[in-house]
């Protein structure tokens, strides 16, 4: 759900303006039920992206453990390497190797494939870049250990 459902819009850019990028989305747990909040300022790629590392945090089953505080409000997040697990799983999520290999192969960079699948450039790219598709297709078939 977006967050502007749960609190004014205001609320949110203010949060933004005090501290660029510090909410993106987060997952509640209710009623043993799980709901993922996602903040309305980010475009749909980034919103996708962020869905998808809260419900990788979810796959994984992590706890939040650590209490950060921002601009005085204490929260609980995941410890730094449960974090960059999310991101990964996230990523590999929306963007599979498979899918990206046959895109490079059609001859798309990172703005064809972020356009074609709904996600950030900055997401397409570190994929394009994280996998070696691109130097596997340069390779040719069957030189390569995919």
């Amino acid at each position: 759900m977006s967050a502007d459902r749960l609190v004014a819009l205001e609320r949110l850019e203010e949060l933004e303006r005090l501290q660029a990028y510090a909410f993106s989305a987060a997952t509640f747990e209710i009623n043993d039920k799980a709901s993922i909040v996602t903040n309305p300022l980010r475009g749909e790629g980034r919103q996708a992206s962020d869905i998808a590392h809260e419900l990788s945090h979810l796959i994984l089953e992590h706890e939040l453990t650590e209490v950060r505080e921002l601009s005085g409000v204490p929260f609980r997040t995941c410890r730094p390497e449960q974090e960059e697990e999310a991101t990964a799983l996230g990523g590999t999520l929306m963007l599979p190797r498979p899918l990206l290999l046959g895109a490079v192969r059609r001859g798309w960079g990172p703005e064809e494939i972020a356009e074609a699948y709904g996600v950030t450039e900055e997401m397409a790219r570190f994929r394009y870049n994280s996998t070696g598709v691109a130097k596997q297709v340069r390779r040719g078939p069957g030189r390569s250990s995919a």
